[in-house]
């Protein structure tokens, strides 16, 4: 699902409320920007920019998929969830990744905890049959502390993952320092480090041969100033940002 889940929380609380009568298109723009505005930054406008053809075409590609179907009631559409719709949105919305939006993860465990008995109910409406085995898939769906512990172990990965960069850029910073100092070339050093430490650009183009292609000033600055200065100013900077995440996560558990 390529939609922002603001669509997706909105579609779910806009079915919760729209009970057997469905829900209408202006229904699911004013959750979705209800949503948007509790994790927005800066204080420019009410809400992010949600115009009526990304509604229209979200609501397309829900009827599409048979996680949605569309009723006309008083000469304007009228939406219900199916089934199948309910499972799929809440699962996309619990099993993704909100490292990058990290505001986000706090949103969807608040909207766990206010819609959860919602959900259920309208996952039951949704089918005509509600077994055993699909309690059990949404009781796990709906679990806020199963929730929280993905996106913890994900920011822990995430935390050991820039901490090993931190010291992969100190250490060529002072190997390239070493390596000068004894009146080793720059294609020695640049060697040197792409052979000994990881690149984590594109592993499509050799580390040595983007190094190359500087101007001979810029690699060494690179490989010294700008690498001690990346782990220090922004891979640092990041994993106390992650560190503070961790412990908010971790104080909502239970």
């Amino acid at each position: 699902m390529h939609h922002p889940i603001f669509f997706l929380m909105g579609a779910l609380a806009a079915q919760t409320t729209g009970a057997s009568t469905g829900f209408r298109q202006k229904d699911l723009r004013f959750y979705a920007e209800l949503f948007s505005n509790w994790v927005q930054l800066g204080g420019v406008g009410a809400t992010h920019a949600i115009h009526n053809t990304q509604v229209m075409r979200f609501l397309r590609d829900l009827v599409r998929d048979h996680h949605a179907r569309a009723t006309r009631k008083l000469s304007q559409p009228f939406y219900n969830l199916t089934r199948a719709g309910v499972f799929a949105i809440t699962s996309h919305l619990v099993s993704r990744s909100y490292l990058e939006e990290r505001s986000h993860c706090i949103l969807m465990w608040y909207f766990l905890k206010s819609y959860e008995h919602q959900i259920r109910e309208s996952m039951q409406r949704a089918g005509s049959e509600f077994s055993r085995a699909h309690q059990i898939e949404m009781e796990q769906l709906l679990d806020r502390d199963r929730f929280l512990h993905r996106q913890i172990q994900l920011v822990r990965h995430e935390i050991e993952r820039l901490k090993g960069r931190i010291v992969c850029a100190y250490d060529i910073d002072r190997d390239v320092r070493a390596l000068l100092s004894t009146g080793s070339s720059l294609a020695a050093c640049i060697e040197h480090v792409a052979s000994h430490y990881p690149y984590e650009l594109n592993p499509q183009r050799p580390f040595a041969e983007t190094l190359q292609e500087l101007p001979p000033a810029v690699c060494e600055w690179e490989i010294t100033v700008g690498s001690r200065l990346r782990a220090q100013h922004l891979f640092d900077s990041v994993v106390e940002s992650l560190e503070h995440h961790e412990r908010r996560l971790c104080s909502l558990v239970g």
